[in-house]
């Protein structure tokens, strides 16, 4: 019974540790990790028209149910196209998945101009919120007022 508990208690600490490590934005790296946290304002309810809030929301929903799913070495662009739409010719952003947690996504920029406000090969912890948020203002839905 002992050992049994001890194990427990030694898997729980491991476990504990484990979480924390995909959360560490201290760089340990090398290289300088930015989070990009969900916006303030939701992008939808800033919509003027009814039906445009609706269909807002319903592209939304469908595109958080792809964040939830990304996974490590998937490949996203942040620029350029779609996000779900993958990487094609178009894309001017691309970036790995690095890391993943519970409500973020940790991206790897691999690709961007020196236009662009990503910086190539930096690390980024997007909110899943922001990275819809993202995908909602490349279709054209305009942005929320400042609050």
């Amino acid at each position: 019974m002992r050992t049994s508990i001890s194990v427990a208690l030694l898997v729980a600490s491991g476990c504990s540790h484990v979480a924390a490590a995909f959360i560490d934005t201290s760089g340990k790296t090398g290289r300088s990790v930015r989070q990009v946290d969900a916006p303030k304002v939701d992008r939808c309810r800033a919509q003027a028209d009814a039906d445009r809030r609706s269909v807002c929301s319903e592209v939304r929903d469908q595109v958080m149910t792809y964040v939830r799913r990304l996974a490590v070495e998937d490949q996203v662009c942040l620029e350029g196209n779609s996000l779900v739409d993958g990487v094609t010719h178009r894309c001017k952003v691309r970036a790995f998945v690095a890391d993943a947690a519970p409500g973020r996504v940790k991206l790897e920029i691999r690709e961007a101009p020196p236009s662009s406000k990503y910086v190539t090969m930096a690390d980024y912890w997007f909110a899943e919120e922001a990275l819809a948020d993202l995908h909602l203002k490349s279709l054209g839905f305009a942005a929320p007022a400042s609050p």
